[in-house]
């Protein structure tokens, strides 16, 4: 009797294994709307702050030369990036914002009317997902970017 418990445990720890690895995938089109949703939800909370958004990303899709939002008030241009990865996938290492970075600069010499305001680039995220080299990198460069973590589903 002892053995047929045993054996019958056995298939639970398989079945419970098989089905944590079928965890759905997602495509490569539910990828990109789950990174619309968080743009969006960023952009209607940059609304509610009195901003006016341009909704880049959306607007352009991969051509938005890496910039998600473009938000202004008075004299203050903000430049955003979001990112919703998931907490225990990919991680924001510090290439990912240096690239973040000379995007900024690449759309503000394409974009001279917004040197006039006060930049403030923005590097958002809806889990904390910053590697060493990242956290790093905007800890020596607080002065010219700003990280946010934005809880999302």
């Amino acid at each position: 009797m002892s053995e047929f418990i045993f054996f019958i445990i056995i298939i639970i720890i398989i079945a419970v294994i098989k089905d944590t690895k079928k965890q759905k995938k997602l495509t490569y089109k539910e990828k990109l709307e789950k990174g619309r949703k968080f743009e969006r939800f960023i952009g209607k909370r940059l609304e509610k702050k009195g901003y006016k958004v341009n909704y880049n990303g959306e607007i352009k899709g991969k051509k938005d030369d890496g910039i998600d939002l473009v938000a202004y008030m008075e004299n203050i241009t903000l430049l955003v990036q979001c990112k919703n990865w998931k907490a225990n996938g990919r991680k924001i290492k510090h290439n990912n914002i240096k690239e973040f970075l000379g995007n900024c600069e690449i759309y503000l010499s394409k974009n001279s009317k917004q040197k006039e305001s006060k930049i403030v680039k923005v590097f958002c995220t809806s889990k904390y997902i910053l590697d060493k080299s990242a956290e790093k990198f905007i800890e020596e460069n607080k002065k010219i970017i700003r990280y946010e973590v934005v809880e999302f589903d």
